[in-house]
């Protein structure tokens, strides 16, 4: 392959594998988001108190048992929201004391702070639970297309960085003069099986596309999204072409004598070199300093200076008859 083909296709391939990668971290923004707002209309749109059905449910583990309509189950319900307030307050003074690096805020300003931004989160929370009056129920399915759609553009992105999975055991034994041809002709049957799984699910695709246009989209919907099915599935065939013209150019590249590198382990490398030598460094502390301190000193010199001088150890011998004699 001429060298300008080669450039090009690598520029063309590097700008898809960027916009796979901010493709799938939106994705994932997008997907916390509606389950987040939607465990919270969940929660504060219910006419039973989450916090005291959760606590109630506490108590049951430890022998109280205590049912909905008890009087005792009233009377949480009156006073557990404020108990709630406070407490929510009180975890936001704690933040904002202890979240500047510098001087503290004072107690009264974090305070009202602390009560301010509640109070709005609170405000803010109700206004959303007004205008959705019926919930934003259709998020769980959102969140599973998503899903589907971010595993299989993470699986391209990884045969992009080389990180998808495969056996190298073999290819260790391998003649290095032999090894651009093993990788060819596992690139190419690789980049065959994803041709096929591509053939099959652009058919799935087309069939949900022919179900959809015949009912004139009253069919072959996500249930609760409205969605046409062919759209959430379409990553399938995208994903595998992808995938497949990435294995294609990797074995040509292999014949040209461009390998494919293996991302390395962080600290592997260090320990493959220093493997089977005596001088693999240590940060192990010792009483004379590390290992690699004691191994970088000639063994002379570490002998004379683990000795101590004939006078020093008298010294040392007429410290100990005093101490013994007292």
């Amino acid at each position: 392959m001429p060298a300008t083909v080669k450039d090009l296709f690598k520029k063309i391939d590097r700008v898809v594998f960027r916009g796979e990668r901010v493709f799938v971290v939106a994705a994932l923004v997008v997907m916390s988001i509606v389950v987040f707002l939607d465990v919270v209309h969940r929660t504060f749109a219910s006419d039973e108190n989450k916090g005291v059905a959760a606590f109630v449910q506490l108590l049951s583990y430890f022998g109280q048992s205590i049912e909905r309509g008890d009087p005792t189950y009233t009377s949480l319900e009156g006073w557990f929201p404020y108990a709630l307030w406070v407490a929510f307050i009180g975890l936001g003074v704690l933040g904002i004391r202890t979240a500047s690096k510098g001087e503290p805020v004072s107690l009264a300003k974090s305070l009202v702070f602390s009560v301010v931004g509640i109070a709005a989160a609170y405000g803010l929370i109700r206004l959303f639970v007004t205008m959705t009056p019926n919930g934003i129920g259709w998020s769980q399915r959102l969140a599973l297309v998503l899903t589907l759609w971010v595993g299989f553009v993470a699986a391209s992105m990884c045969t992009y960085e080389n990180k998808h999975l495969k056996v190298e055991a073999a290819q260790r034994a391998i003649p290095d003069n032999l090894k651009p041809y093993v990788v060819f002709v596992s690139a190419l049957f690789t980049a065959a099986v994803c041709f096929a799984l591509m053939w099959l699910s652009t058919r799935f695709v087309l069939q949900r596309h022919v179900e959809f246009a015949l009912s004139e989209g009253r069919a072959g919907l996500v249930e609760g999204l409205e969605l046409p099915l062919y759209q959430a599935y379409a990553v399938l065939p995208i994903s595998f072409a992808i995938m497949t013209v990435r294995f294609v150019a990797r074995g040509v590249f292999a014949l040209g004598g461009e390998l494919p590198v293996a991302p390395t382990i962080e600290g592997l490398d260090q320990l493959e070199k220093y493997a089977g030598s005596a001088e693999a460094p240590s940060d192990v502390p010792t009483e004379v300093g590390s290992v690699s301190d004691d191994a970088a000193q000639p063994q002379s010199q570490v002998q004379t200076d683990s000795h101590a001088p004939p006078g020093d150890a008298g010294e040392g011998d007429d410290a100990e008859k005093e101490e013994a004699e007292r």
